[in-house]
């Protein structure tokens, strides 16, 4: 029976963990010079303008969802799919310096993540590949034939590859998050996909499209069916959506590959811990499901004795602003005021919502929650573990541990200041022994996915959040007392931000507008 410390992608774990005394053998500091471009453009190709959506859109982020299978996709809901999920929501201005937000979340706002779709049937717009052009808000032609069955095959997904009319490719590049997190960076670029993942959940839910996410991938063959850069980028996570009718055909076709992408730095340093993760290509048709090891179902598993339980309301409602205008104005909170309190009613329908999982290549429930309570009307301080099947917390410890999650949050004020901090523990021992190494992939996505849900569910109902990655890892899950084949792998605050005054803030597309208008 093998163990979690035979897998690689495990021991790529233990190696990036924080620590006192890691943080203070390997001082870091940023080549500002050398920093990658965030955002990559093709070159020398055909560009396709897409709109900017439509405010007028009703919407709300806690309604169940639905699905309109009669939709038929178009580019006009394609533009609207893009602009409400991965865009440019804001430009941010202090003094000389200036930033971009986007609609999706990420760590040290480096955004690792570049879109690709994969067009079948979508009206208005030729089947092929395509690169989403952040900046610009456009698609930029790559081939001008999309994928055939046995491309798919190959890849890892059946024959359902054509049901859908569309897929979304999320790729990342590791040198941008590890130009300031260096080996840990993988971590985030992980995170980020989830972030990426649940931003286009919400927003094809919103839309009443059907969907399924696809984690279990060979991701090297697509990177070649792709043509994508040889070094730097490579995929992670194919999401089909719509409807299609049309039958698709096998593929025997040589694609040639337009466009030429922009270099990113003048230098790009490269981790070999990374890069052995990077290469780790296990497809879907290999893996074996047979249970490697003897994994718990959940932290619930085995009997646990809370100090109380607290039954959460379970009724979604139509309760929260509307969803079109609050994910364009998403922020990630710099800091919280340490005396508002949050109601508990408030956080029982954002944790509802949260756990509820899209279409997945995979049934597992991977994500135990831990909730350091400071200040909810309703229920006392301390901390609290998540029964998500029941919608109750379990109270584990009770008092003041501001200064608790403070400390195991590298000292960070948001994980105290703010009305609850939230630590997502990964069930390792169940995905390694469901996904074999891609299940290291999958706990990170997860969590990145909830996370998202947290800052939309926050958002939504006039509170903020923060994700916090950097935490003393072993000095968690010791507090915690958690099991073998359990780690924390995120962190998460949430509250009501002090805003800073100071900085400007402007329309995510302004650069692009004749005439714009500070917000």
């Amino acid at each position: 029976m093998e163990k979690l410390k035979d897998y690689q992608s495990y021991r790529y774990h233990e190696l990036t963990k924080h620590s006192v005394a890691s943080l203070y053998s390997d001082p870091h500091y940023l080549d500002w010079e050398n920093q990658p471009n965030p955002f990559r453009i093709y070159q020398e190709t055909e560009r396709i303008p897409l709109d900017h959506g439509e405010k007028s859109f009703s919407g709300n982020f806690f309604e169940p969802p639905s699905v309109d299978k009669n939709q038929f996709i178009s580019i006009r809901i394609l533009s609207m799919i893009f602009y409400y999920s991965l865009s440019i929501s804001a430009w941010k201005k202090y003094d000389e310096s200036s930033w971009h937000l986007r609609v999706n979340p990420s760590a040290g706002n480096l955004h690792p993540e570049e879109i690709h779709l994969i067009a079948r049937d979508i009206e208005g717009l030729q089947p092929g590949i395509y690169h989403y052009n952040v900046l610009e808000h456009l698609l930029e032609t790559r081939c001008m034939k999309p994928l055939g069955l046995n491309e798919w095959s190959s890849v890892g997904i059946d024959k359902t590859a054509e049901k859908f009319s569309a897929f979304f490719v999320i790729n990342v590049i590791p040198w941008r998050q590890a130009w300031k997190y260096q080996r840990r960076a993988l971590r985030y670029c992980f995170h980020d996909a989830g972030h990426a993942i649940g931003s286009l959940q919400y927003a094809l839910e919103q839309m009443k499209l059907d969907f399924k996410v696809f984690v279990k991938i060979d991701s090297m063959n697509l990177k070649k069916l792709m043509g994508l850069n040889e070094g730097d980028e490579f995929p992670l996570i194919v999401i089909g959506i719509g409807n299609s009718l049309s039958p698709d055909k096998l593929n025997t076709d040589e694609k040639v590959y337009m466009g030429k992408a922009n270099t990113l730095s003048e230098t790009e340093v490269t981790y070999p811990l990374i890069e052995e993760i990077k290469s780790l290509n296990v497809c879907f048709k290999e893996l074996n499901f047979h249970k490697k090891i003897n994994p718990p179902k959940s932290l619930l598993s085995t009997k646990i004795n809370p100090l109380k339980v607290i039954t959460l309301s379970s009724n979604l409602s139509s309760k929260g602003t509307n969803f079109f205008t609050m994910v364009r104005s998403r922020r990630s909170a710099q800091a919280y005021d340490k005396k508002a309190d949050m109601e508990l009613d408030d956080l029982s329908l954002i944790l509802k919502k949260a756990f509820l999982r899209p279409n997945l290549d995979y049934d597992l429930s991977l994500i135990d929650l831990y909730l350091f309570v400071h200040r909810i009307k309703g229920l006392e301080r301390g901390l609290y573990l998540y029964n998500e099947s029941e919608h109750q917390l379990f109270l584990q410890h009770n008092g003041n541990i501001e200064s608790t999650a403070n400390a195991l949050s590298l000292s960070q004020e948001i994980a105290s200041d703010s009305s609850v901090c939230f630590a997502m523990i990964a069930n390792f021992s169940l995905a390694f022994s469901f996904l074999g190494e891609i299940g290291y992939r999958a706990v990170h996505f997860e969590a990145g996915r909830i996370g998202q849900a947290l800052y939309l569910g926050s958002e939504s109902l006039n509170y903020n959040s923060t994700g916090i990655g950097a935490f003393f890892d072993d000095d968690v899950n010791r507090f915690l007392q958690l099991r073998e084949g359990y780690e924390v792998i995120y962190h998460f605050a949430m509250g009501k931000a002090i805003p800073d005054r100071r900085i400007q803030t402007l329309d995510g597309y302004y650069h692009l507008d004749a005439h714009s208008e500070r917000i």
